[in-house]
């Protein structure tokens, strides 16, 4: 086995694993293909405006992943950071990559920024709009929150299998608790993601009343999704009623004439 197929194995076994990722904007920014990152070496730490809630707090909503263990592994957490970059092009900041120790800032799309981190046992995600929260997409909101959510399943089923302690994939879910969050004054304040879904509006430990109509944008209606399909059918088939008639009083016309 040559020299060169030794490397090019290598290479994708570490692109597998999430050890080694191929840049989203490669073709963009780099003229070479041999680019990757590597989050395992990043030692960089955040910005202080990365934690800021002054300019973007109500522009953004947030949502925490909390694992029953009291750590998250280092291994682990590069997994997820890598995993994320694999999915969104990280946003660069004076021809710089945003990505720091444990923590990354990517471009979901035009409009919208995520920023992950990763502390002791929380993995947190700030969801930001350029203009407000009105213009944010309920859609690409939830997409977001469901790959991140198999991201994080995939990386703690590699995790535990790679240790030889076996878990069904069906009780993944187990392990971590999902909450949905927003602004609340410097700090913010976080509800359950299965009760945020169920009301409209909650009273915080700070005596403040929060409204969770953005927040249950992390999740996909299904009721929802069900009406539209309803609605989309019931308009085809009053539209094909009108067309019968309207077939048939032409008929009627030439008929009497």
């Amino acid at each position: 086995m040559s020299d060169d197929t030794i490397r090019e194995f290598v290479v994708q076994l570490l692109i597998h694993l999430d050890i080694l990722i191929i840049p989203k904007a490669i073709k963009q920014h780099y003229s070479s293909s041999d680019v990757y990152f590597v989050p395992c070496m990043i030692k960089d730490s955040k910005p202080t405006t990365f934690y800021s809630l002054d300019s973007q707090g109500e522009r953004t909503i947030f949502l925490r992943y909390s694992l029953a263990r009291h750590s998250i592994p280092t291994a682990l957490a590069y997994k997820i950071i890598g995993g994320a970059i694999n999915a969104w092009p990280l946003k660069d900041e004076s021809h710089k990559p945003c990505l720091y120790h444990k923590a990354a800032v990517l471009n979901v799309s035009e409009d919208n920024q995520l920023r992950i981190l990763i502390d002791k046992n929380q993995v947190m995600l700030y969801m930001t709009n350029r203009t407000s929260l009105l213009s944010i997409s309920p859609d690409v909101v939830a997409s977001v929150q469901e790959c991140l959510t198999k991201n994080l399943q995939s990386s703690l089923l590699f995790h535990y299998n790679s240790f030889g302690r076996k878990i069904k994939p069906t009780n993944l879910s187990d392990l971590y608790k999902i909450e949905v969050g927003i602004q609340c004054g410097s700090d913010v304040c976080f509800k359950s993601s299965p009760d945020a879904m169920t009301i409209d509006s909650w009273r915080c430990r700070n005596g403040k009343e929060h409204q969770t109509k953005y927040l249950r944008y992390w999740t996909f209606n299904k009721v929802r999704r069900r009406l539209i399909k309803r609605h989309d059918v019931l308009c085809w088939i009053i539209d094909y009623i009108i067309k019968l008639v309207s077939i048939d009083l032409t008929f009627m016309r030439q008929q009497r004439c």
